[in-house]
C-alpha cells in the first residue's frame, strides 16, 4: 500500500504459465501469480462475488483483514468474532469469503494488515519499552490467528505484515521467534508486503519464501507518459529487484501493484489520491502504466507476478471514486489483464 491506505480489500489472483524472455535463467518459483485486489464486503451475500473476477482469468483469492492501532494506544485491536466496519474482516467472514473462492476453484492467500489512526504504520513508533511490548505481544495475537486460520482453512500462502516501520522490523529477537511460532501453526508458504522504498532494508527475507512488495514505484508524473520513457524509468527498478533476488535465490512477489484512474498516475500515487475529487479521469493512463509494468516483468526471471489493488464486489460496494480508483473493473486496464491472462 501507500502511505495513504485504502480500505480492506480481498486479493485475487491467478497463476498463469512462465512468459520469460531470458530462456537460459532458471525461475525461483514453479508458478506465477497475477491477480486482482478485492474490497471485503461489509456484509455477508448468498451471491458470490468472486464469479466476475473468475471470469476475467483470476485464479487466486487472497484477504486482507484489517486491524488497527487506536491513537491513543499501542495496542493491535482485532476482533475474532465480528469488526466494527466490514463482516469480511471477521474470521466468520474470512472462512466464508474462502469457500467463495473454492467454488470459483481460486487458490487462497490471506494478507493482514494493520491500520493506524496516528499515523501511516510505516511510520509508526513508540518512545518506551512498554509500549512496544504491548505492541508486540497484541500483533503477534493477530498475526496467529491469521496463521491458525489458514492453516485450518488450507490457505496457499500466508503474508505476515505489511509496511510496518523499520523501528519495528529492527527489532530482531522479535521477528525471529514470531516467523518461527508462524512456521509452527501454518505449512503453508509466507512472504511479507515491504513499501516500495524501503523492501531491501527488510531483515528477514532469508526466512520467508518470497520477497514481497508493493509495486507503486514514481517513475512518471506526465499526464500520460509514453511506453517508451515509462520502459526507461523502470530499468533501475527491475536492475535493483533483480541483482537482490539473485543474490538471495528467491522469487518476487508484489503484493499489491495499482494505479488511480486519473492523469499523471505513474508518478506519486500518494500525492494524487487526496485531490481525487479534483482530477479528472484518465482510464487510459491507468491501462498504459499496467501493460507497460507487465511487459516489463514478465520477462523477468525471479518475478512471481502481483496482486493488482483493487477489485470492488460491484453487488455489495461501489467504488467511492468512481472510474478514478485503483479499480480495473469495466476499464480498459480490465482488458489488459484479460489479455496477459488468456496467453498461453
Amino acid at each position: 500500500m501507500l502511505k495513504s491506505f485504502i480500505p480492506t480489500v480481498i486479493c485475487l489472483a491467478f497463476i498463469i504459465p512462465t512468459l520469460c524472455s531470458n530462456c537460459g535463467s532458471t525461475r525461483y518459483a514453479p508458478e506465477r501469480m497475477v491477480g486482482v485486489t478485492m474490497v471485503a464486503p461489509r456484509m455477508a451475500s448468498d451471491t458470490n462475488p468472486l464469479v466476475a473476477a473468475r471470469e476475467m482469468g483470476f485464479g487466486w483469492t487472497a484477504f486482507v483483514p484489517y486491524a488497527f492501532v487506536r491513537r491513543d494506544s499501542a495496542r493491535v485491536q482485532y476482533e475474532e468474532v465480528e469488526q466494527r466496519i466490514m463482516w469480511g474482516e471477521s474470521v466468520a467472514g474470512i472462512k466464508h469469503s474462502i469457500r467463495w473462492a473454492r467454488e470459483q476453484g481460486m487458490k487462497v492467500m490471506l494478507k493482514p494488515q494493520v491500520w493506524c489512526g496516528r499515523t501511516w504504520i510505516g511510520a509508526l513508533t513508540f518512545n518506551n519499552e512498554q509500549d512496544w511490548a504491548i505492541f508486540e505481544e497484541s500483533y503477534r495475537r493477530y498475526i496467529l490467528i491469521m496463521a491458525k486460520t489458514a492453516e485450518s482453512e488450507g490457505v496457499e500462502l500466508l503474508c505476515i505484515g505489511t509496511e510496518l516501520s523499520p523501528q519495528a522490523l529492527a527489532r530482531t529477537a522479535y521477528w525471529q521467534q514470531l516467523i518461527a511460532e508462524i512456521r509452527r501453526v501454518y505449512r503453508g508458504k509466507i512472504t511479507y508486503s515491504a513499501n516500495w522504498d524501503n523492501w531491501d532494508r527488510f531483515p528477514y527475507w532469508s526466512d520467508l519464501d518470497y520477497i514481497g512488495l508493493g509495486s507503486y514505484f514514481p517513475l512518471d508524473s506526465a499526464a500520460m507518459p509514453d511506453k517508451n520513457d515509462l520502459k526507461k524509468a523502470w530499468k533501475p527498478v527491475v536492475k535493483r529487484i533483480g541483482m537482490h533476488a539473485d543474490s538471495l535465490k528467491k522469487s518476487v512477489l508484489f503484493t499489491e501493484m495499482g494505479y488511480l484512474g486519473v492523469p499523471g498516475c505513474c508518478g506519486k500515487l500518494w500525492e494524487l489520491e487526496p485531490r481525487r475529487d479534483t482530477l479528472p479521469v484518465s482510464a487510459e493512463c491507468q491501462a498504459r502504466a499496467f501493460e507497460v509494468l507487465l511487459e516489463v516483468f514478465s520477462e523477468q526471471h525471479w518475478w512471481s507476478g502481483g496482486f493488482v489493488w483493487k477489485y470492488h464486489p460491484t453487488h455489495l460496494m461501489k467504488p467511492r471514486y468512481g472510474d478514478k480508483d485503483y479499480d480495473i473493473q469495466g476499464k480498459p486496464a480490465g482488458k489488459v489483464f484479460e489479455s496477459f491472462l488468456k496467453m498461453k
